[in-house]
């Protein structure tokens, strides 16, 4: 890495980041119309990686973060087991949401994939083009998504 793309690099993480909290929202809101008897589940379980079964936590401050702007309850993925049903650590109904950067065209622009588990029938994964416009992130599916 040159002199440049060092100095850089805190600037890049922050926008990779920042890129990556979008993404978990709009994936949070997909929860809004609810899938138990028309409820939102309480827990959101949040993770990095493509696999559900093998996610990395995000930084604490990505979760502070998160629980802030979503208002409910946000822990990170290993608090929570993806069985036959998504459950957090006491055994409630939680959906698990999870991102990985698949590719970074500019400061401005990511591609990553993007998935949600709360069930065996109710999982989806696709890739997501995230780019920054104004002061907003603007997210778009990035080709076909796997819907179960």
């Amino acid at each position: 890495m040159d002199d440049t793309a060092a100095a850089n690099a805190p600037a890049a993480r922050a926008g990779e980041n920042s890129a990556a909290r979008a993404l978990l929202r709009y994936m949070a809101a997909y929860d809004d119309v609810g899938t138990d008897n028309g409820a939102r589940v309480p827990t959101l379980c949040v993770g990095v990686g493509a696999q559900v079964n093998a996610l990395s936590d995000p930084r604490p401050a990505m979760l502070a973060r998160l629980k802030r702007s979503l208002g409910r309850a946000v822990v990170p993925a290993s608090q929570c087991t993806a069985g036959a049903r998504a459950t957090d650590a006491e055994g409630n109904p939680a959906r698990i949401i999870y991102v990985q950067k698949q590719r970074q065209d500019n400061a401005r622009s990511f591609i990553f994939r993007g998935g949600y588990y709360e069930a065996n029938l109710g999982a989806a994964t696709g890739l997501y083009r995230v780019e920054r416009s104004a002061d907003d992130w603007y997210i778009t599916p990035d080709g076909p998504q796997a819907v179960s």
